[in-house]
């Protein structure tokens, strides 16, 4: 339109012009998605949904700017002499970045022009950006998923094993009250003492019994407080840490990390795998004194609790077989005096209502060690003996639960991190690992999120690598060449570069979610690429133009709708980047990913790529006759 052709003749050529480019881009950016299909795990689980939304949204998208968009533009827009006249404001306004990109487009002209005539130095110089940028990849830490501010405070404890139930509610009204004082964020609060098998093993951790105790913290909404969860928790750690004789777990999350972790309460997870009881024990008393001495190590505790007091009868075997009596009937005789057995059901006349009889030894029968010697055991002859004369009871410990895994016995010891990445403190615990003697027959080994984590990044790696490869592919028949895709392929590290910049200059952590955000940043980033390569073959081949004029052109021409593509996919990822919302947390560091790589990638690729596609052309295609010309067609132009 503003170089004088009518709308429907202008419609149709700019729809023809860029068609090309956009099916490229628009396939790259779906082609990404397609080895999430075949990868397991979390990753898997959390993003093939994503991968169908975005995939099906962009082939709406594309079929849309393809038929409806030049329809549109054809009927509604008109020559800058056929528009109305703007209000005196919105014209000022217009002008002023009119000119803005103007004195962009001519600072842009001549770096390209520089570039060209030095482009030795700029290929040589961008190499020298993405070598560097390598070298800071150890300073970004790394994590399985990123702690998302769920508004939640999950707090364990435990007491020596055989503590009374009574002692473990005073201890829990203790933890209570330090909450209270302490967490003016405080919304809502739950508490327990005492847990058993099924659903109070779950709420205790791997801990049970009336030692145990659970309380739930549910704080106000993230815009009415100034600390997230994970702030809290390191607050409370000292203060919990001076209640005697407690062991106090704090994990700052709720429902979606216990999910994202499969149930797991803590991300460092170190298993201990052998028979012997004593050997385990052992081995677990020292990993966890190492442990609580690692910077970011927080709550660490063994699975395998011991002393757990009982009273333990060792049957005579020869005495019982004298008296004619078996072990099962000592066994079931002991049981009914202790725990009782049903005698009968009492249905209340007035009610309807049974209630079941027990039958068992009173109280005060029932005390001490000596009324257990003196239970009767029935004879055949009717002469009852007592306990004592066929059993010796011996006080002893044992532990609370013995935990199989592959059906070996197996301890664990468990912590948390606190202001250090979970990449950092496991290598730190695999060194320790891989220096420790391990007794025969056992086995150590760190499990947890970091087992999780290096699954899944091992899959997210192989689906990356995929999804270069298939880029390649398509824009190889795309353009029926296998030089000009090469081009637009070395975007991709540029993007990996802004990745890099990004994530280390806002202290985020790589994990399965900024991971995500690389593979999506491919897809994207090799679009202004596309659109400058495009463009630059179109004016060679159809409009007959010199190699260096071309790319100028193409340079100058495609510089405007690259940098609105640009922004409006950063300005669109920047309230995500920005953390705003509720569980935002959980995605921000996609959005940071995709808003480096491609920020940075489009500032060095209006450089690089032009600069790398006349030198390839120049020294690939030397000698065969091209759209180019003579040589001295293709001198920079001034």
């Amino acid at each position: 339109l503003d170089r004088g052709e009518p709308p429907l003749e202008a419609s149709y050529k700019g729809a023809r012009e860029v068609s090309r480019a956009v099916i490229a881009a628009t396939v790259t950016s779906i082609i990404v998605f397609l080895p999430l299909a075949f990868i397991q795990g979390i990753a898997a689980i959390l993003f093939l949904q994503m991968a169908y939304t975005v995939a099906f949204s962009l082939m709406a998208s594309l079929f849309d700017s393809l038929t409806l968009v030049p329809v549109l533009t054809a009927k509604f827009l008109k020559p800058e002499s056929q528009r109305r006249r703007r209000h005196p404001a919105v014209q000022r306004l217009f002008e002023s970045t009119q000119r803005m990109f103007d004195r962009m487009d001519g600072r842009y002209q001549a770096t390209l022009q520089w570039a060209l005539g030095h482009r030795t130095a700029v290929l040589g110089g961008v190499t020298a950006i993405f070598a560097g940028s390598l070298l800071f990849i150890p300073l970004i830490g790394t994590e399985f998923f990123p702690k998302s501010d769920e508004g939640q405070l999950r707090i364990n404890f435990r007491l020596p094993v055989g503590t009374r139930i009574e002692e473990t509610m005073r201890t829990m009204e203790q933890i209570e009250q330090l909450v209270i004082a302490d967490v003016p964020e405080l919304r809502a609060m739950y508490a327990r003492a005492g847990s058993g098998k099924g659903r109070g093993v779950i709420w205790s951790g791997r801990h049970a019994g009336p030692h145990t105790g659970f309380i739930s913290a549910s704080l106000v909404d993230k815009a009415d407080r100034s600390r997230s969860p994970d702030q809290i928790a390191r607050a409370l750690r000292p203060k919990f840490s001076r209640i005697p004789g407690t062991v106090v777990a704090i994990n700052p999350g709720g429902l979606v990390s216990r999910l994202i972790t499969f149930g797991a309460e803590e991300p460092i997870d170190i298993e201990i795998q052998g028979h012997d009881l004593a050997t385990a024990n052992r081995v677990a008393r020292e990993m966890a004194d190492w442990l609580r001495g690692v910077r970011g190590v927080a709550d660490v505790q063994v699975s395998r609790e011991e002393g757990l007091p009982e009273l333990r009868a060792y049957i005579q075997h020869h005495r019982v077989a004298a008296l004619g009596l078996t072990v099962s009937r000592v066994a079931d005789t002991v049981k009914a005096a202790l725990q009782g057995i049903e005698a009968s059901i009492f249905i209340d006349p007035s009610t309807g209502r049974e209630h079941k009889i027990r039958v068992r030894l009173r109280e005060e029968d029932r005390q001490r060690v000596d009324d257990l010697r003196l239970i009767n055991l029935p004879m055949k002859n009717g002469h009852p003996v007592p306990l004592s004369s066929v059993a010796e009871l011996v006080h002893t410990a044992s532990p609370t639960q013995i935990e199989r895994k592959y059906q070996r016995r197996i301890v664990h010891i468990t912590a948390d991190t606190s202001g250090r990445d979970l990449g950092s403190i496991a290598q730190e615990i695999e060194q320790y690992l891989a220096s420790y003697t391990v007794p025969k027959d056992f086995s150590v080994n760190l499990g947890g999120a970091r087992q999780e984590q290096q699954d899944a990044f091992r899959n997210l790696a192989l689906a990356l690598g995929l999804a270069v490869v298939l880029v390649y592919m398509v824009l190889a028949s795309q353009y029926r060449s296998l030089l000009h895709p090469l081009v637009v392929m070395f975007s991709v590290p540029l993007g990996v570069t802004g990745v890099i910049w990004a994530l280390l200059l806002t202290e985020t952590t790589l994990s399965v979610i900024s991971f995500i955000g690389v593979i999506m940043m491919v897809g994207i980033v090799v679009s202004n690429a596309i659109l400058l390569v495009d463009y630059t073959n179109v004016l060679r081949e159809e409009h007959g133009l010199p190699l260096h004029q071309a790319v100028v052109t193409a340079g100058r021409t495609r510089l405007r709708p690259i940098l609105m593509t640009t922004l409006t996919t950063i300005l669109a990822l920047s309230p995500l980047a920005m953390g705003i919302g509720e569980g935002s947390e959980a995605n921000q560091p996609m959005a940071i990913a995709v808003i480096g790589g491609l920020a940075v990638s489009t500032f060095l690729t209006l450089v690089f790529v032009p600069t790398l596609y006349t030198t390839l052309e120049e020294r690939v295609r030397r000698g065969r006759p091209g759209p180019a010309g003579s040589p001295s067609a293709d001198a920079p132009q001034p």
